[in-house]
């Protein structure tokens, strides 16, 4: 009976976002007016798309894939440099199914764990791979409100970024703070939680003993600044495609708050929040509104391009499963 009221819950959940996606779409089309965005995306310039692909897919599918493989290895797990590609292939295609952080980080997860990886150190990998790439999104943040805040006209965006990024920075201090911790010891012991208890224990002993070792965090860091640096470039080369002449400074103050607006569970892959965001902000530099709806949809795509790709390895390693299961068997 749970279960059943779990799933309902959760396809209720999902059809409420799926809705709410739509809603945005179907009110700023109205608004923007959808002769104008389909005359802006008639002009695309194919050269300039692919090359905004190609950036997309080195910063997600590459640049990422190196940053999480670095983790596993520090965790001890010999995992294939071209699985962890794979895996994040993978991620983006049920992220266009998910709240996006949601659909690639459980996709890894599963994934990573069915290659052999050990459990509770890629439950650990993965966590802290996020965790990552949120600090250095906040950073790349934090330096364009300083030096673009004049452009933002809503101060409750500001506000709101702030807000979220000291709370985040504070649960990073209290996670790795072992006598505030064992305060909450009881925790462990919730019904909810106890089954699990060891697992719960190893997998923060796995972030403990990574976050002890600062080289390897700012080597991570470091990796994630130029994977997001390399993802905003592809959006300016998307922007490029539609012939927009905005000076590349405004998508590095812009891109990222985007990125962090997106990431609110509201709509299922962003839909409907990253259109009205693109628009939002781009409109503020003199970008018409269609133009930026344009923008917006080019960056989807690419997301879904990449999601398709995903989609082809994860039936072919689906497909393959069976065989080897069937030769593993054979053999013994």
């Amino acid at each position: 009976m749970n279960g059943l009221k779990t799933l309902k819950s959760l396809c209720g959940s999902l059809v409420f976002r799926i809705l709410v996606g739509l809603l945005l779409l179907a009110i700023l089309i109205y608004t923007v007016g959808e002769r104008e965005i389909l005359g802006s995306l008639f002009t695309v310039d194919l050269s300039y798309y692919l090359l905004g692909l190609f950036l997309y897919i080195a910063a997600l599918g590459f640049l990422g894939s190196i940053r999480l493989h670095t983790v596993l290895v520090a965790t001890g797990n010999k995992i294939k440099f071209m699985t962890v590609v794979n895996t994040n292939f993978m991620g983006m295609f049920f992220a266009n199914f998910m709240p996006q952080v949601v659909g690639v980080d459980l996709t890894r997860v599963l994934e990573l764990r069915r290659q052999g990886g050990a459990g509770t150190d890629v439950v650990a990998s993965v966590f802290l791979d996020r965790v990552i790439g949120l600090i250095s999104l906040f950073l790349m943040t934090f330096v364009g409100i300083l030096v673009g805040f004049q452009l933002i006209s809503d101060p409750s965006i500001i506000a709101t970024i702030i807000v979220l990024a000291a709370l985040f920075f504070c649960g990073w201090c209290f996670l790795f703070n072992l006598p505030f911790l064992q305060k909450f010891r009881f925790i462990l012991d919730w019904p909810l939680i106890h089954p699990n208890r060891e697992k719960v224990v190893q997998i923060y002993e796995t972030l403990y003993q990574i976050r002890m070792q600062p080289g390897l965090i700012w080597r991570l860091i470091g990796i994630c600044l130029v994977s997001q640096w390399v993802e905003v470039a592809s959006v300016w080369a998307l922007a490029y495609a539609l012939d927009f002449s905005v000076a590349p400074f405004y998508f590095y103050i812009f891109v990222p708050i985007i990125w962090l607006i997106t990431m609110l569970p509201v709509s299922i892959a962003g839909l409907g929040v990253r259109e009205v965001a693109y628009v939002f902000f781009f409109s503020s530099v003199g970008m018409f509104q269609a133009d930026a709806f344009s923008l917006s949809l080019l960056v989807y795509s690419t997301q879904l391009i990449m999601g398709i790709i995903g989609g082809l390895l994860f039936l072919s390693s689906s497909a393959k499963q069976p065989v080897q299961s069937r030769a593993i068997k054979a053999s013994s």
